[in-house]
């Protein structure tokens, strides 16, 4: 059973949502970082420039976790918002479903599951030397939740995230 931890210790909403679960020495890191980025039909383009005036693209939300008593990033927590361009093709709606699928579409598996912020993907990939998993939640109001970090960050402490991050 997850164990919940109080806002400070997970650093607060980050762009609206909560975190309710992190992993033991879990601790956050460093001032949130938020920047643009262009979306196409293979996902978030990054990294790359801005998008233009009137170009789609996503705002990027991003925290970052340390390992207690390490220095090194353990895992970062991002938001992708998608926002139109000018043009009204692509949609939101359209931004949201190319952020999912160019983050699944890069695993070697993809299980999916439901969550209380919507739709969960776990995710494997297969390195080298060590096999590691990223989780992506695609969010009823379009957003995009990543979780991605060592191979450490087992696939048992993903799911857990996953299932504590709500709105808020």
């Amino acid at each position: 059973m997850p164990v919940t931890t109080t806002a400070p210790t997970t650093g607060g909403s980050l762009d609206g949502f909560v975190l309710g679960y992190l992993p033991a020495g879990a601790t956050h890191s460093g001032p949130d970082s938020h920047y643009n980025a262009t979306v196409g039909p293979d996902g978030l383009r990054n990294p790359g420039p801005a998008p233009a005036a009137g170009e789609p693209g996503a705002s990027v939300s991003m925290r970052r976790f340390t390992e207690a008593g390490q220095s090194a990033s353990w895992f970062f927590v991002s938001v992708l918002r998608p926002f139109a361009g000018q043009q009204a093709d692509p949609s939101e709606a359209q931004m949201t479903r190319w952020l999912t699928q160019g983050l699944v579409s890069r695993a070697a598996r993809a299980e999916p599951f439901e969550v209380d912020a919507g739709r969960a993907y776990l995710l494997e990939h297969e390195g080298t030397e060590a096999t590691s998993h990223s989780l992506v939640i695609a969010a009823p109001s379009g957003a995009v939740l990543t979780v991605e970090g060592a191979a450490s960050l087992t696939a048992a402490e993903l799911r857990r995230i996953a299932m504590a991050v709500v709105p808020g």
